[in-house]
């Protein structure tokens, strides 16, 4: 499988849970130009100042410091940003983000073209606002939008979004790319055709055409020149191979419950990468209930249920310093015993 984006942990596991996803390409669609994912916001000493400039989307599983506290690290390098700042989040988010940015003294901000867009999710719906730096970062209540699952789709991807309690509400995301488009190459040369930025064209309008199922049902009626040649897209969709996408899932903070582990193991089925929390060890398990925790044991389970290809294990308790190989082991024997 081809890579359409990477993603990376930003932190040893004993400190704040943060996921980057850099595109290797970026979309064609305007919902899709740009786009720098991050999974949490807690301390951010270890992005580059470049990196926090191309930061497009932030989805936050809950507000507690370790998972929040880099948002005025984010404002400030983003503030002359023209791209917009999109932020998901749990039950409170446009209130922590609202109760962040009237902290502070906007008079001198009116013609920074900075907008953040804040997306709240609960069972109900999503309630949206909006904080602009032209009004000084006043919020703007929107309209709500119907909650489904998936919170952000484009003709790449989508990100759909689960609710766990940690005694408060907070989200899992995976990001879910349903296919991979790729050109088949002895086809190419079957028909004389010679590589060049066409079959980037193609590809994207394929996947945009695929995005809007109507205009794809309706037929392919674009088309592309090659070496000055006009051709239709479908008389070279047969070049096309449509393979599998990537999947990765990000889960941290949630209670042993049996209903929190089915709904991780529904979210993270068939995942390439699961990002997941192992907080205490097994032993541990009475003080993981109270505190709202997975275990290592609890991890592995749930890695292994969703049949997982491979996982990476985040926000692990700084009591366990000394001892990390033994999480490690505990996650690693119930994710081989329960396969």
């Amino acid at each position: 499988m081809t890579k359409t984006f990477f993603c990376k942990l930003l932190n040893n596991p004993f400190n704040d849970p943060i996921v980057t996803v850099e595109f290797i390409k970026q979309g064609t669609s305007p919902s899709s130009k740009n786009r720098f994912f991050l999974f949490d916001l807690g301390e951010l000493s270890n992005i580059s100042s470049k990196h926090l400039q191309k930061i497009s989307h932030v989805f936050v599983s809950h507000m507690h410091i370790d998972h929040f506290i880099g948002f005025d690290t984010l404002i400030r390098a983003i503030l002359i940003r023209e791209e917009t700042l999109y932020v998901y989040g749990p039950l409170g988010i446009i209130n922590a983000v609202n109760g962040h940015l009237s902290g502070y003294t906007w008079n001198l901000v009116k013609n920074y073209p900075l907008k953040i867009e804040v997306f709240e999710i609960i069972e109900s719906g999503i309630s949206c606002a909006g904080f602009y730096a032209q009004n000084g970062f006043n919020k703007i209540i929107k309209d709500k939008l119907p909650f489904n699952e998936i919170i952000y789709s484009d003709p790449d991807l989508s990100i759909k979004a689960a609710i766990f309690d940690h005694l408060i509400p907070v989200l899992g995301y995976a990001i879910i790319e349903d296919i991979q488009i790729n050109i088949n190459k002895d086809k190419l040369i079957e028909r004389s055709l010679k590589s060049g930025h066409w079959l980037s064209e193609l590809k994207d309008k394929i996947r945009t055409m695929l995005f809007d199922h109507q205009q794809w049902e309706q037929g392919i009626n674009d088309n592309i020149y090659i070496d000055g040649i006009e051709h239709s897209v479908e008389e070279l969709k047969d070049l096309i191979i449509f393979t599998k996408g990537q999947k990765i899932v990000y889960i941290t903070d949630i209670a042993p419950s049996k209903e929190n582990i089915e709904r991780a193991i529904a979210l993270a089925k068939d995942a390439d990468v699961l990002f997941i929390e192992a907080y205490f060890l097994e032993q541990d398990c009475d003080h993981a209930g109270r505190k709202g925790h997975l275990t290592a044991r609890a991890a592995g389970h749930i890695a292994a249920k969703a049949a997982v290809k491979t996982f990476e294990i985040i926000h692990v308790s700084k009591k366990y310093l000394d001892v990390y190989f033994a999480i490690l082991d505990e996650v690693n024997k119930e994710f081989i015993n329960e396969k």
